[in-house]
């Protein structure tokens, strides 16, 4: 079966809700974990902890897992928070 060819209107239309459809929206987590001021606390906050497991005897495999922890734990905290609009009692990286 041949498919009828679109108009411009049509192929434009078409274009706009796909472009619609993939917008984040502004309370996306995305939206704020991409930002300067967030990335720099969390970049110092685990380095402050490495130097801490390094301090502590740790080796390269036992930091590898604390960070990764950590950075899921950081996730968690950030979903938390854009759920219910504020920070938490202990946030530290999202104040």
């Amino acid at each position: 079966m041949k498919q009828r060819a679109r108009t411009a209107a049509e192929a434009r239309h078409r274009h706009q809700r796909r472009r619609q459809r993939h917008r984040p929206e502004p309370s996306d987590p995305h939206n704020y974990t991409h930002r300067r001021e967030f990335l720099k606390r969390l970049d110092d906050h685990l380095a402050t902890l490495v130097a801490e497991l390094r301090d502590k005897g740790l080796g390269a495999r036992a930091i590898r897992g604390k960070l990764r922890s950590e950075l899921r734990e950081v996730g968690r905290q950030v979903l938390g928070e854009h759920k219910t609009g504020q920070p938490g009692p202990n946030a530290a990286l999202t104040k």
